[in-house]
């Protein structure tokens, strides 16, 4: 994300739109969207932006892509430490939470 913004740019939709077609794919899948701003600015913003940010990303899944929402989690996790270069950690990242499997065995 741009500093201070939490809109999705167009060099951001293709990785939303891979999320939203797995989504599809797996209808018992689930996400779960952590949202992440930078150390730049006030401590107060940053953790509004965060939220902001994996609000966003939450909401593109479910107006424009059309993936129910209760399959959906967004968090707002605050400062980002994953990544050395400051600005590469104003992110939101999607994790799948997929369904445990069951195996049946049938004994003869």
């Amino acid at each position: 994300f741009r500093s201070g913004k939490y809109n999705i740019t167009a060099s951001q939709m293709p990785n939303v739109a891979a999320v939203a077609s797995y989504l599809k794919n797996h209808p018992k899948s689930k996400v779960i969207i952590k949202g992440y701003a930078s150390q730049d600015g006030p401590l107060e913003v940053n953790v509004r932006l965060a939220n902001q940010r994996a609000e966003s990303v939450r909401n593109t899944l479910v107006n424009k892509y059309g993936i129910a929402a209760d399959r959906i989690q967004a968090e707002g996790q605050g400062i980002g430490h994953m990544f050395e270069e400051e600005s590469w950690n104003r992110v939101a990242i999607c994790t799948l939470d997929e369904p445990a499997t069951t195996t049946t065995t049938v004994t003869k």
